[in-house]
């Protein structure tokens, strides 16, 4: 599991089952419609590099201007440090917890 939901997930408020929900594909009943929006926008940047304008007309309503810039930034940084972790061959932290296997 990224290192950083196992430090930050609590302290976000997010429980067990919301973190095991991000492996899943697909909505979860875990996720507010807030959270699915979000989600959504971040599977479409990684897999399209772009976010269609319907998806986008949904961030606005919850975002402002200035958080989904930092959405937007944040989401290109993890892939970039993914692209150097995973190119490096960085070695997983022993101690993280791990997302369970993909079902």
């Amino acid at each position: 599991m990224g290192v950083h939901v196992a430090f930050f997930a609590e302290r976000a408020g997010i429980d067990a089952a919301a973190v095991e929900a991000t492996t899943r594909v697909g909505p979860s009943p875990e996720w507010s419609d807030r959270d699915r929006t979000l989600i959504a926008v971040v599977d479409s940047l990684h897999e399209h590099a772009d976010v269609p304008d319907a998806l986008w007309a949904a961030l606005r309503v919850e975002w402002s201007d200035e958080q989904i810039l930092e959405i937007l930034v944040l989401a290109g940084w993890y892939h970039s440090i993914a692209y150097v972790a995973n190119t490096l061959r960085v070695p997983l932290e022993p101690w993280a917890a791990r997302f369970p296997e993909a079902k």
